[in-house]
């Protein structure tokens, strides 16, 4: 006889049973996206692309029969005109205007300050000034006016000489450099 088996070992000896169920599930899931996505398919190639291509056509014709209705010489100012605005607009926005500057100077400067030249330097973003002063200490005064402007990088006394102007007048001849900040130069264009 043989021994009792246990439950444990019936339950291994038996084939493993798998639901069909699951796996057919989304098999049909899986059929039933692809045959959407042929229909979206089928209906771009054959139905939209069509109606996008008769478009072009159409819209092509137009332009075929609007360049015919404008002679070549028409078109050929027509371009000209329209470069020399784009030129214009590119020559207008690059364009500094040193009004600005001097408006700028003109509001921080001491009425004691004689200004006798300028240069303006837009590439090295510098101004040379030159100018009197009735002695050193409205000279400084000047600088330091001037250095405290958010406009102004830095400041430098190129050169400094007192001496007698004529008989009535003595005074500072001096020379400043003055080195503006990049926005600066970048406001002063917009504001055309």
């Amino acid at each position: 006889m043989q021994p009792p088996k246990s439950i444990l070992e019936e339950q291994l000896k038996k084939a493993e049973h798998l639901p069909i169920r699951l796996p057919w599930r989304i098999f049909s899931f899986s059929f039933i996206i692809f045959i959407a996505l042929l229909a979206v398919y089928a209906g771009l190639e054959f139905g939209y692309k069509p109606f996008l291509n008769s478009r072009i056509k159409s819209l092509d014709q137009k332009i075929a029969a609007l360049t015919q209705s404008i002679n070549e010489e028409q078109q050929n100012s027509l371009i000209n005109f329209y470069s020399q605005l784009v030129n214009l607009k590119d020559l207008i926005n690059s364009h500094i205007i040193t009004s600005n500057f001097l408006e700028l100077l003109e509001k921080n400067t001491y009425p004691e300050i004689h200004y006798t030249g300028l240069t303006l330097g837009i590439k090295e973003k510098e101004v040379k000034i030159e100018g009197l002063s009735p002695d050193y200490e409205f000279l400084t005064k000047e600088m330091e006016l001037l250095a405290k402007l958010p406009e102004v990088e830095r400041i430098f006394l190129e050169t400094s000489q007192y001496e007698e102007l004529s008989k009535e007048m003595k005074g500072v001849k001096f020379t400043l450099r003055i080195f503006l900040t990049p926005q600066f130069f970048k406001a002063v264009a917009q504001s055309i």
